[in-house]
């Protein structure tokens, strides 16, 4: 209900980190968002998707973001650098995970449609 994904990891989450840690699935939502409302540069979307975690970890020390990625869901190649800055309309996946100390919580989402 609150989109932490079903994990046995969750265990190991803190009352506070479990309170938090949806922030994840909400940061890859807002990447969707934004991709469906028309931005299709990968820097954008990045920022945007760094941006709704970084809300939530206003002091640095509840969690670290380990990766926020946006990748061909095909091909697995990430998008940016020499693959270009333009996204495509289809077979995206934006994924991320953050570090709570002793917990790793990753996500991600299928963005555009899926061929």
């Amino acid at each position: 209900p609150d989109g932490l994904a079903m994990s046995s990891r969750n265990i190991y989450l803190s009352k506070e980190q479990r309170e938090i840690a949806p922030v994840l699935y909400k940061s890859l939502q807002a990447v969707e968002k934004a991709f469906n409302n028309g931005i299709r540069s990968y820097g954008s979307l990045i920022d945007i998707g760094l941006n709704a975690l970084s809300a939530q970890n206003l002091d640095g020390n509840v969690f670290e973001v380990q990766y926020f990625s946006i990748c061909d869901a095909v091909e697995g190649s990430e998008f940016g650098g020499e693959n270009g800055d333009t996204l495509p309309d289809s077979n995206i996946m934006v994924s991320s995970a953050i570090n709570f100390g002793n917990c790793r919580i990753l996500d991600n989402v299928l963005v555009g449609e899926q061929l």
